[in-house]
């Protein structure tokens, strides 16, 4: 190779390594979860970001010691897990401490009362004490099982191939289900229901499900939602082209907004909707009133 080729070849090597340099790595958000006024993200880069809804600023990121793929947030803790490892990190000053060794690798977890409930690859679902001892378990009979992360962090919902169901620790320490039965001919796809309250699922055809109450409480016509929220009564969908629309609880449209910008989550705070872009570098936010933004349906 002649020298005119090698000092070419040296600048293109040089200027990968500088794009390699320069450009940013993104980072993607694993899960998010809500408790008191708080939205916490968990992203790929072991980050937690913070947004606080009250005053509609971003609180102090949580750095962690290592990977992290699922969280669960109550009371003045964090728990978080990866694989076959829990973790606890203190809201009062943000120390991180392990808490023990799972049997089989997490899927999902939720945090109630300070106790833990997980759902394993084992297809079994654990409930462990505040100090990761485990004090209960219930078995999963299914191979479809997918574990769906909702903003509430009390319960573990789970969805196999012909149900959905919630999961929740019972006054007497133990681990209770309760189940409502899909038929994808029916109610379409389901396995993309989205948690919609600590009773209640959206699913991608629209129907609403209380698992409780194993019935079917209104359908709305959207079927591509990616978030949803409630204010008095009101049920505000945001769809996968951008667009925010407001039902009734009876599934009758009330309105819709226009954003100035797109999002893709979606949380409430006194009276207003929060709509939220969760990045590497944080958050950006737009508070909307239905009392002055509504726009009537056509």
């Amino acid at each position: 190779m002649d020298v005119v080729s090698m000092t070419f070849l040296s600048r293109i090597v040089g200027l990968v390594l500088a794009l390699f340099t320069v450009l940013p790595a993104y980072s993607s958000v694993l899960e998010t979860r809500e408790f008191d006024g708080i939205v916490y993200a968990l992203t790929d880069r072991n980050q937690i970001l913070r947004f606080d809804l009250a005053s509609g600023t971003e609180l102090t990121t949580i750095d962690l010691p290592s990977t992290a793929q699922h969280l669960a947030v109550s009371g003045d803790k964090i728990v978080v897990a990866n694989g076959r490892e829990i973790r606890e990190i203190s809201l009062t000053d943000l120390s991180v401490s392990y808490l023990g060794g799972t049997p089989a690798n997490v899927r999902g977890i939720a945090l109630d009362d300070g106790y833990i409930i997980t759902g394993e690859s084992d297809h079994y679902a654990r409930l462990y004490n505040a100090e990761g001892l485990e004090i209960a378990s219930h078995s999963i009979s299914s191979n479809q099982i997918s574990f769906r992360s909702g903003k509430l962090s009390n319960m573990l919902v789970y969805q196999s191939s012909d149900s959905v169901c919630k999961l929740v620790k019972t006054d007497t320490d133990y681990l209770s289900s309760s189940c409502y039965y899909l038929y994808s001919n029916i109610y379409g796809e389901y396995k993309d229901a989205i948690p919609l309250s600590s009773s209640e699922l959206l699913a991608q055809s629209g129907y609403i499900l209380n698992i409780a109450e194993q019935k079917i409480i209104a359908r709305l016509p959207s079927n591509n939602a990616v978030a949803t929220s409630r204010i008095d009564g009101a049920i505000a969908i945001l769809d996968s082209e951008g667009e925010l629309i407001q039902y009734s609880e009876q599934g009758v449209e009330t309105g819709f907004y226009t954003p100035s910008d797109s999002f893709a989550y979606l949380s409430a705070f006194a009276d207003e909707y929060v709509a939220l872009n969760i990045t590497d570098t944080g958050f950006t936010s737009e508070y909307i009133s239905p009392e002055s933004d509504i726009v009537p349906p056509v």
